[in-house]
């Protein structure tokens, strides 16, 4: 690492690394707009920030030759806009880099980007997590990439959103060191655990599960409308990704004025419970503190489950979705046929205890629902329809 900080004059730098093939898949284009944006918008980083891009071609013919020179033509744009005597703001190699040169790269770097607008899982994400020995860095990550669904703890982007890139690359260097380190510690977790024997034990237990199934075992709920029971019904609805969509953050999951307004009349015809077990939080690095502070010394103790945009922790034997639907149903609900709705793996406790007994309804196919929707928006068309 030292000798590679020697020979690009980085030493007291913050550094930034991009390895990627020449694909337009990658969103290089987008990435390098993004860095320009950076450094116009935010000319305190200027000389002390410097993004190393590792470019291998793979294919010699059109579109990628055009691909590759407009490229280079905007990286050497952006250098010639911003660079001094002793500084460039970008380094670029488009030769293939040995393993041991990759490891020292994502070591030094402070943040590495993976601007991809489509991808199927992109492993340089989780090579540059395996390689932060010292948890010094961040991930950057397309919201775009297959590891997005599984890697908590990176900063999502969105390629498209330049302003809102740029950004993210300011709160990635400007990030303490007590959050930097919670989240790649997060992340290589993650990493760790699911690895080639994880998925394949995955990949197994999920043949072995449809195998198991009924045919009729995933439903559409609305080719099943006879079936539901109108009276003396108890509506539970989950919050984010069943009444309001799936969004960034929890502070942007706003619930619309037509559903707020649809709610009402359901509640007038019948008990509604909204369950939701997010805790909105704007320092993250301190939620994740105090779980690692906890975790060392308590970790056969708690279950980890991830879904979309949520990372529970959640210790064994506390209350769960499920939990909270048996004690409201005990006590304010018990001559009530209970319909529960919820999209991910953390509603799905609910539905387990409402089989037999009531019904679940998941959005996407669920194997402990009863009935699945085909999308959030399908919501509110089956609440529209209870209500008439």
């Amino acid at each position: 690492m030292e000798q590679l900080k020697a020979r690009y004059n980085l030493h007291k730098k913050y550094i930034g690394i991009g390895v990627d093939r020449l694909e337009y898949t990658k969103g290089l284009i987008k990435r390098f707009q993004a860095l320009a944006l950076f450094f116009d918008r935010y000319p305190e980083y200027r000389g002390k920030f410097t993004f190393i891009q590792i470019t291998v071609p793979t294919r010699i013919k059109e579109p990628y030759i055009s691909y590759k020179a407009n490229l280079e033509k905007l990286i050497r744009k952006i250098n010639r806009n911003y660079s001094t005597e002793d500084w460039n703001p970008v380094i670029y190699r488009d030769t293939k880099a040995e393993h041991e040169d990759l490891v020292a790269y994502y070591r030094m770097a402070d943040v590495a980007i993976i601007s991809s607008v489509y991808d199927g899982m992109n492993l340089v994400a989780k090579e540059f997590v395996a390689s932060q020995k010292d948890m010094k860095g961040v991930l950057l990550l397309s919201e775009f990439a297959g590891a997005a669904e599984e890697l908590d703890g990176a900063i999502l982007v969105n390629p498209y959103d330049i302003e809102e890139f740029s950004d993210c690359i300011r709160n990635a260097l400007s990030m303490t060191e007590g959050e930097k380190q919670c989240r790649m510690k997060t992340l290589r977790m993650q990493v760790k655990e699911r690895d080639i024997y994880r998925w394949i034990s995955d990949v197994l237990g999920e043949i072995a599960v449809l195998h198991s199934m009924k045919p009729y075992r995933y439903r559409y709920l609305f080719d099943h409308l006879s079936e539901i029971k109108m009276d003396n019904i108890f509506l539970f609805l989950d919050y984010d990704g069943t009444i309001t969509p799936i969004v960034s953050s929890p502070d942007k999951a706003i619930l619309s004025d037509d559903m707020r307004s649809l709610i009402i009349k359901l509640k007038g015809k019948m008990p509604v419970a909204i369950v939701s077990g997010k805790v909105q939080s704007r320092d993250l690095g301190k939620v994740f503190d105090f779980f690692w502070s906890t975790v060392d010394k308590y970790k056969d103790l708690f279950r980890i489950t991830s879904g979309k945009k949520v990372f529970e922790i959640r210790p064994y034997g506390i209350w769960n979705k499920g939990d909270a639907v048996k004690w409201i149903i005990k006590n304010l609900g018990k001559d009530k046929f209970p319909i529960y709705i919820g999209d991910d793996v953390t509603d799905e406790d609910a539905f387990k205890i409402l089989r037999g007994k009531g019904m679940g309804i998941s959005i996407g196919k669920s194997k402990e629902s009863d009935y699945y929707l085909k999308s959030q928006k399908e919501v509110r068309r089956f609440l529209e329809w209870i209500v008439s």
